[in-house]
């Protein structure tokens, strides 16, 4: 299936063109402001691309829309970026034809800052241990006033591990009457999201493996 070779393409053309210690380091690029990832791939006669995107870059925030400027924001974001013919341009002369576009919203959340709350948890409890051993009266009350102090630490900690990067992605599907026409085909995400200032794209084609960056001064894929 086609959109499994998408899921694949990223991690053999990161580990190809950039090593291990690169593909490591592009995991924790994974949500960073002003860069997106588009996933490529032509099979046959279907092209497909996959855009993987902070939600930053297309509606300039990434907090839950509440209020009616946001959700409009929202919706215009959305609405721009399931124009497929107005974001991806391929030659005339391939005849490609979209036949399915779907935009989505989710969260990706803070492992780190999970993983962090998780230990401090525990250094915690072992902290509540040590006191069911070692107290008296008169420790009892000093290590209460430190033990409120701490939990008010202790949850400003969650609040912050509960914090959360949201992504928006945009699936195109292609069916195309001449994919051997395709040699070039043109992004154009850049003039409708001024936040977004890198895309990286990876691309399949055939036995064809590439990275390449696009920038605002450069939109065009070569094949």
């Amino acid at each position: 299936m086609i959109l499994n070779k998408v899921f694949r393409l990223a991690a053999v053309s990161t580990a190809v063109l950039a090593g291990s210690v690169m593909a490591e380091g592009h995991k924790h690029e994974a949500h960073v402001h002003g860069i997106a990832e588009l996933n490529f791939v032509i099979e046959g006669n279907v092209a497909e691309m996959e855009l993987r995107s902070p939600l930053m870059n297309v509606a300039g925030f990434e907090h839950e829309a509440v209020s009616a400027e946001d959700k409009q924001k929202i919706k215009s974001a959305t609405k721009q970026l399931k124009d497929a013919y107005a974001r991806v341009k391929f030659p005339d002369d391939a005849l490609c034809i979209v036949d399915d576009t779907k935009v989505t919203i989710g969260e990706e959340e803070d492992e780190h800052a999970h993983h962090d709350h998780a230990a401090h948890h525990d250094k915690h409890h072992g902290h509540e241990d040590h006191h069911d051993d070692h107290h008296d009266h008169h420790d009892h009350h000093d290590h209460h006033d430190h033990h409120d102090h701490h939990d008010h630490k202790h949850e400003d900690h969650h609040d912050h591990g509960e914090e959360t990067h949201r992504n928006i992605t945009a699936h195109y599907h292609f069916q195309c009457v001449n994919p051997e026409k395709i040699n070039t085909v043109t992004l154009d995400f850049f003039s409708h999201f001024p936040h977004m200032e890198t895309v990286k794209v990876n691309v399949l084609n055939g036995a064809d493996i590439r990275s390449v960056e696009l920038t605002p001064k450069q939109r065009v894929i070569e094949l």
